[in-house]
């Protein structure tokens, strides 16, 4: 599974320094001359970072991503790494695609406020079965074993099985009771879904529509999606929207605050107050970008020419 490529450039850690502008970039909330610092944590040939969404751990020292090791002996073709959120850091692969099960194979990492990492793995062995994995501590390959978090199989969603579609992503309440699964590929059929299994086993399923991509907040109680017609919304699961406007890549921090991406930098709204800050970041290009539980910094995929690695930027002021 190759992801798409684009033209930028990353270097060594580095210092971009922006200040507020009008429109989308002005801070509402306060403050003056905000600034990002990006620490480049890996970029290499032997890891391909697929173009999927980022996650941090809770403590907001690991980054997990999907992805592939390109070279050696220890190939794979897509599989669940993490990394440590620090300079010259070496991925990790969690998940062994190639072994063959599906409990140790895996993609689309969410993190849950405990800490456990889940992923989602299926279609094996011509089923309809899948999954939501929880790792175990110190998981490597697929070894300790993990768990199965929550079961569910494409009748549940009132589809046919199909075999080569995965969700991308899969956004996760913190205590994993709900879940937002977008499938964006194989077939007009599938769409974007709401799990909720606080009812028992068998989740109960809400389609969501008019979006073309969406995920949950840590509280469960909030969607962020980006609209067919390209803006970006948020609502109360269940209840009216709020348009923001131009944005992309929309990602929660606790306390129900909303970071994405817009042409004037990275944005983080508040639900509740409105506040609004935005930091501008000249030559950096967040994509995939996925906003710590704290709120303090972002993560995204990096890439020059051949070379696919991850990056994050701490937000100042």
């Amino acid at each position: 599974m190759k992801k798409l490529h684009f033209v930028a450039l990353f270097g060594v850690p580095l210092i971009l320094l922006g200040c507020g502008g009008g429109g989308s970039g002005s801070n509402s909330s306060g403050g003056s001359s905000p600034a990002v610092s990006v620490t480049t944590v890996f970029l290499s040939s032997g890891y391909d970072v697929f173009s999927d969404k980022l996650d941090w751990s809770p403590d907001g020292r690991t980054i997990a991503f999907n992805g592939s090791v390109t070279t050696g002996t220890a190939g794979s073709s897509m599989d669940v790494f993490t990394v440590a959120a620090q300079a010259g850091a070496t991925p990790v692969q969690v998940t062994d695609w190639t072994s063959q099960g599906f409990m140790n194979g895996g993609n689309t990492p969410a993190y849950l406020g405990d800490g456990t990492l889940t992923y989602f793995t299926g279609w094996w062995a011509g089923t309809e079965a899948m999954q939501l994995m929880a790792a175990s501590t110190g998981q490597v390959l697929g070894v300790p074993a993990p768990t199965v978090l929550h079961a569910f199989n494409s009748s549940n969603l009132g589809q046919a099985a199909n075999y080569s579609a995965n969700p991308e992503p899969v956004t996760l309440s913190s205590d994993g009771s709900k879940g937002v699964y977008c499938w964006t590929a194989s077939g007009a059929s599938w769409g974007i879904y709401l799990l909720n299994w606080t009812s028992g086993a068998t989740p109960v399923v809400t389609p969501l529509t008019g979006m073309t991509t969406c995920v949950l907040s840590k509280d469960g109680s909030y969607l962020a999606y980006v609209k067919t017609n390209g803006q970006l919304a948020f609502s109360p699961v269940g209840g009216a929207e709020t348009v923001l406007g131009e944005g992309s890549n929309p990602t929660w921090a606790q306390g129900n605050r909303l970071g994405y991406v817009t042409s004037a930098g990275y944005t983080i709204y508040t639900v509740g107050t409105g506040a609004t800050k935005t930091w501008p970041a000249t030559g950096t290009t967040f994509q995939n970008a996925a906003i710590s539980w704290d709120a303090t910094k972002v993560a995204f995929r990096t890439f020059s020419g051949t070379s696919t690695g991850v990056s994050f930027a701490t937000l100042m002021n």
